[in-house]
């Protein structure tokens, strides 16, 4: 038999009852997310391949047992964009059974399932095999399941809704609103509703809603037989819905409370057996290893009943950052504004207009009537190389290119970034030399340690950068250094990741997370920032003290990311549950290559400067971690 080809006006679809049904077409979004949902797929399926093992071994040897033929079940499917796949499931039924043929088609499927198959369907675990699927890219864990290559009927309603257009899942929208109870119009228009709202947020949701339906052995009525519909609650336009919001609601509350308790539980065991292992010191303790499995045992109950108070816990802690985000403004540091001033102004020439950075520093120094004179220069085309230098003291210069994509650059682009942040600052640096002014400082970064291995910079260590970004930044840090001289001082700024109110980079993006999200993994690293206000008053040290080499200035305290995600999350009133334990699995995305590692590093590694290296003969550190989260996040 061959399946119809099915072609449909993109535009103009009409269901059943002749309304317009619109085709989806997937959002840029969308489209960036598709690498992410990969590689979730890769990692989960990988790992469940390797966990679950026994469990596959046990099913297979169950199988067996019950009825004569093979383990697996291999079908004809349709996949992504209608190319047909095979898909392997646990045989759950006779093999007598009609071929090709629907469950919900069967005269009687009941008298075709066999015993071990009626387990298997009631707790899904029949769709196991598909973790291979998934593994080799025919599949993904969330997603619209997979039609039979004959099911025109089912691949024609979801043509009207594009669901034909992404990879089908293991679960997904429509299987925990009712599975097979509902009709094919309703199921595709379910497809339908996942492709347009199709999100990380949206397959958490259908993922843990998965777990919490299996659980509560719901959704699974074979033969399509209805069972369920007196149950179910009408859509706006009288579609049956099999279960009801707030029943699908508290199944995706109940995967949530057992995904969180099933990662902390299993990572306590893990830690507890790995300890053990490595306090054995001869045979005879190895020996006592067989009582190990009832000690995890006692942890996990115990680990399980903690779990319980974990919300509590994450408010207090909320309350806790909360109280130390307050900013007392009576002591805000600004015993520079009361400083008596006997000198000349000092000149200060800002160049790259237009800049956080410069704006900030700037507006810093005016608040000190009568000390400094700021200007600011337009760096972009040529007209700066005919402005007069020699009447300033110090030329600051922040213009530069940052924040690179560096995996989607094309050579003519990285060009372009050696242009400005290594020779137009060098160029600078000649001119205002020539041009008589005593002080040069150059923001630099500490990019330039990216392919360093040490995870905390000491003061032995050298430069070493990972892309063309930091290296533009590197080759004009050397170049200016070598310009140094007694009537010429130059002070190199490589500062950590900068933040503070109106700030660009990954700290913005963070903060938004922070505001939203309802939980966040708990990972224990360590990261140097630097509040925008810190740096303007390291600067104006810099200056006052006429200053020349190297620095490295940071916050007074080191930052990990979960705790200052949390202090945001209290600013904005927003209340967020940590996950603990998460740490290890953090880490090993950290490894998965593209996209997905380099994120789980940028948010979650370590990179720091030893603190000795930050100090200085003056306190700049006008503000602490939670007063600056006060600040930039507070109205």
């Amino acid at each position: 038999m061959e399946t119809s080809e099915v072609v449909l006006d993109k535009e103009n679809t009409e269901t059943e009852g002749g309304e317009k049904a619109a085709r989806h077409v997937l959002t840029k979004a969308q489209q960036k997310y598709l690498p992410l949902k990969r590689a979730i797929d890769v990692f989960l399926s990988g790992g469940a391949i390797v966990l679950l093992s026994p469990v596959l071994g046990a099913i297979s040897v169950a199988i067996k047992l019950d009825s004569p033929g093979p383990v697996l079940f291999k079908q004809k499917r349709v996949g992504k964009n209608k190319e047909f796949f095979e898909i392997w499931k646990f045989r759950s039924m006779r093999t007598d059974t009609p071929k090709d043929m629907p469950t919900h088609m069967l005269n009687n499927p009941d008298a075709f399932i066999t015993k071990t198959g009626h387990f298997l369907r009631k707790t899904s675990l029949d769709e196991l095999p598909q973790i291979f699927n998934i593994f080799r890219g025919q599949m993904s864990i969330i997603g619209p399941r997979p039609a039979l290559w004959n099911q025109d009927d089912l691949v024609a309603e979801r043509d009207k809704y594009g669901a034909n257009d992404v990879t089908p899942g293991l679960t997904g929208w429509a299987q925990i609103n009712g599975r097979d109870e509902l009709e094919i119009p309703v199921k595709a228009k379910f497809d339908g509703e996942y492709v347009e709202k199709m999100s990380l947020w949206m397959d958490i949701k259908c993922f843990l809603g998965t777990i919490g339906s299996v659980l509560s052995h719901d959704g699974v009525v074979e033969g399509g037989t209805g069972e369920m519909h007196k149950d179910g609650e009408k859509t706006g336009d009288g579609s049956e819905v099999l279960v009801s919001s707030e029943k699908l609601n508290k199944e995706i509350k109940t995967g949530a409370a057992i995904v969180g308790m099933a990662g902390t539980v299993g990572i306590g065991v893990l830690v507890a057996i790995v300890r053990k292992f490595m306090n054995q010191k001869d045979k005879k303790e190895r020996k006592a290893c067989k009582y190990t499995g009832l000690k995890c045992l006692s942890l996990s109950v115990t680990v399980a009943g903690l779990l319980a108070g974990l919300q509590k816990r994450s408010k207090t802690k909320s309350e806790i950052y909360r109280n130390l985000c307050t900013v007392n403004k009576s002591n805000d540091n600004n015993s520079h504004l009361d400083e008596e001033e006997t000198c000349k102004p000092k000149k200060i020439l800002i160049t790259g207009a237009d800049s956080y950075i410069g704006i900030s520093v700037e507006n810093w120094l005016k608040k000190t009537p009568g000390k400094y004179v700021v200007d600011t220069l337009d760096m972009i085309g040529d007209a700066w190389k005919e402005y007069d230098f020699s009447s300033y003291d110090v030329v600051y210069h922040v213009a530069g290119i940052a924040h690179a994509d560096v995996g989607n650059v094309t050579e003519e682009q990285k060009k372009l970034y050696y242009a400005v942040n290594t020779d137009l600052a060098v160029e600078t640096a000649k001119k205002a030399k020539q041009a008589g002014v005593k002080q040069f400082i150059f923001m630099s970064s500490m990019i330039v340690y990216s392919g360093c291995k040490e995870k905390i910079i000491t003061a032995k260590t050298q430069p070493n950068p990972l892309n063309f970004y930091g290296d533009s930044k590197w080759q004009a840090d050397q170049k200016i250094r070598t310009l140094a001289d007694d009537s010429f001082k130059v002070v190199v700024l490589r500062p950590p990741m900068i933040y503070g109110k109106g700030s660009k980079g990954n700290y913005p993006e963070l903060a938004k997370m922070a505001a939203k999200l309802p939980i966040f993994p708990e990972v224990k690293n360590k990261r140097s920032m630097l509040y925008i206000d810190n740096l303007c008053e390291f600067v104006k040290l810099m200056i006052d003290h006429e200053e020349s080499g190297v620095f490295f200035p940071q916050n007074g305290e080191y930052t990990n990311t979960s705790e200052m995600v949390q202090m945001i999350a209290s600013v904005k009133n927003h209340n967020i549950m940590m996950l603990p334990g998460m740490t290890i699995p953090v880490r090993m995305m950290g490894h998965i290559p593209g996209k997905i590692g380099s994120l789980a590093t940028k948010a979650f590694g370590d990179s720091s400067y030893e603190m000795e290296m930050s100090e200085y003969k003056e306190n700049y550190r006008v503000c602490t971690l939670a007063e600056s989260i006060q600040l930039t996040e507070g109205e």
